[in-house]
């Protein structure tokens, strides 16, 4: 299989670097390394240039325009020709078997066109084993032996698929229709979400990339932050509730997930593939919704009625 990797950079000098030698050194060569980079103002283009020298299969483009971070990624995702496309941050870097090793899991599950994975929390100097995110949540739900989808977590709580640790077959490339017009849906959920709904995503706990945590990150910044208590408050809507509090956290983090995907449906002019893909996610954080509010209601009527009356004033736990 034909590989190729996309990477996106705007002022990377300090990390390109090492990113750069993990992709190249890896176990099994990667076919083609596309870069595209959003008018970087340092010397991160120099960088790039010195590493082509010795690597003809890194092509380089410079935007005539800042696009940010989805719709440069949108970009250098069509310019690829490979078979399977890896896309790379600019500031991580790899474990040496990555690429060797999700190749594998593409050739052992024909049917999967999409797999993220685990990682590790990397600050500059040594990586870490021992922080929680989001790509902690589906562990979390299968060791509870939760029944769960991945669109289901994805649409009523938060996307745990990063783009960073993501690799997809050439065909999900042909239906990516989106554009990146809105900075609220990023090119990783919206990809995420396209496989889910053909029931054709793939998370791996293996940690094969190592996440870095700087102060200039584009995306990301609040993402290693979380520690287990705000995981499990996160995913209350898929696990067992015994108090009136979880009832409630768990509608808030529901309905503030949904609303946000309203917002994207209402404020902008989308193709009909990704508004029916959002228009589905929406009944789907609705339908989860309505079943915890129902369930809470029955456990807690008199709670229940009076948390209505105030979340009719403070528009909290409301569904746009």
């Amino acid at each position: 299989m034909k590989t190729s990797v996309v990477i996106c950079t705007y002022n990377g000098s300090l990390y390109i670097e090492e990113q750069l030698c993990s992709i190249l050194e890896q176990t099994v060569r990667v076919d083609e390394i596309i870069i595209c980079d959003d008018r970087s103002t340092d010397n991160t283009v120099l960088l790039i240039k010195s590493f082509q020298n010795t690597n003809p299969h890194i092509t380089l483009s410079v935007n005539n325009e800042q696009l940010g971070s989805t719709r440069n990624f949108l970009k250098g995702i069509k310019r690829t020709s490979g078979n399977i496309i890896f896309l790379s941050d600019q500031d991580d870097y790899w474990e040496p078997n990555k690429v060797e090793r999700m190749l594998d899991v593409f050739r052992q599950n024909p049917t999967i066109e999409v797999i993220a994975t685990n990682g590790y929390f990397y600050d500059g100097k040594e990586s870490s084993d021992d922080k929680v995110s989001v790509w902690n949540i589906p562990d979390l739900l299968n060791k509870e032996k939760v029944d769960f989808t991945y669109f289901e977590v994805i649409t009523s709580l938060t996307n745990f698929a990063t783009g960073a640790s993501m690799a997809f077959r050439n065909n999900i490339k042909n239906l990516l229709m989106y554009n990146g017009e809105h900075k609220e849906l990023l090119h990783d959920e919206y990809i995420a979400l396209l496989a889910c709904q053909r029931n054709t995503f793939l998370f791996l706990e293996e940690k094969l990339f190592h996440y870095r945590i700087h102060p200039d990150q584009q995306v990301g910044s609040e993402f290693f932050k979380l520690n287990h208590k705000r995981i499990n408050y996160i995913a209350k809507a898929f696990l067992r509730k015994n108090t009136f509090e979880e009832y409630k956290g768990a509608l808030k983090v529901i309905s503030s997930k949904h609303n946000n995907t309203r917002k994207i449906i209402n404020l902008t002019s989308i193709d009909k593939q990704t508004h029916e893909l959002l228009q589905k996610s929406l009944n789907t954080s609705e339908e989860k919704f309505q079943e915890i509010y129902m369930e809470m209601k029955k456990r807690f009527p008199l709670k229940t009625m009076v948390l209505n009356f105030i979340d009719f004033f403070t528009r909290k736990r409301k569904l746009l």
